[in-house]
């Protein structure tokens, strides 16, 4: 069974991937960072005996779902569980903040989680298996100060 985790090189997508990992799970990490994603590469499947592959994707850039999609249809991967991990905030008072930053955030934690749901999901139904879990903050739930963006999604 293989399992696809965005953001997997740190906090809960890290820990989750761990899980997973030690339940033999073989795994298709997606984040930005490299050197984490090649380093829990070599350490689960040494560790573990699973089949890890890792894609370095900055999926704040609107093509960057599709091409994750792309990436496993042309490797012959069948996602079975989707972990829609990745996301990130920023902070600061809403009139002085970085409107690119605050566009690549909304790209990631909404449309990002979106797209990569309505890209893998056909294939989970025409396999009549699979699992999507989407990560969320309760942030959503409140008011924040100096991060009216993030808590608004």
């Amino acid at each position: 069974m293989l399992v696809l985790i965005t953001g997997a090189t740190g906090g809960i997508g890290y820990e989750l991937a761990k899980i997973f990992a030690e339940n033999r799970f073989d795994l298709f990490l997606v984040s930005r960072n490299e050197a984490k994603l090649n380093l829990m590469k070599s350490d689960f499947e040494n560790k573990f005996g699973i089949k890890v592959t890792v894609l370095i994707k900055d999926l704040s850039f609107p093509q960057s779902s599709k091409e994750v999609y792309q990436f496993a249809k042309d490797n012959n991967m069948s996602v079975e569980i989707l972990v829609n991990n990745a996301g990130f905030g920023h902070w600061g008072n809403f009139f002085e903040t970085d409107i690119e930053k605050e566009n690549r955030m909304l790209n990631l934690n909404v449309n990002a989680l979106t797209l990569m749901t309505k890209y893998f999901l056909p294939d989970m139904v025409k396999a009549k298996r699979g699992k999507i879990m989407n990560v969320a903050s309760v942030a959503g739930f409140f008011p924040g100060p100096f991060m009216s963006v993030y808590y608004a999604y």
